[in-house]
């Protein structure tokens, strides 16, 4: 995996790894970033039901695995 900087999207980037899957899980993502990245890849965003970067990391650890078929 390789880890992009957040400060900022280069979504060129992204897309020139070719991702299989794209996690945003602790990242504040608006839904445009979202239209942008699930585009590119299959996409999985913050948990909508915690505040940003509230999501505990048992809930983050859930998700990840669940995307992973885990």
């Amino acid at each position: 995996p390789e880890v992009l900087p957040v400060a900022e999207l280069n979504y060129e980037q992204v897309a020139a790894l070719a991702p299989d899957l794209i996690l945003g899980v602790n990242y504040t993502m608006t839904q445009a970033e979202y239209d942008t990245l699930s585009a590119l890849a299959p996409t999985v965003g913050p948990p909508v039901e915690y505040a940003d970067y509230g999501a505990p990391w048992q809930v983050i650890n859930e998700v990840v695995g669940t995307a992973l078929g885990r």
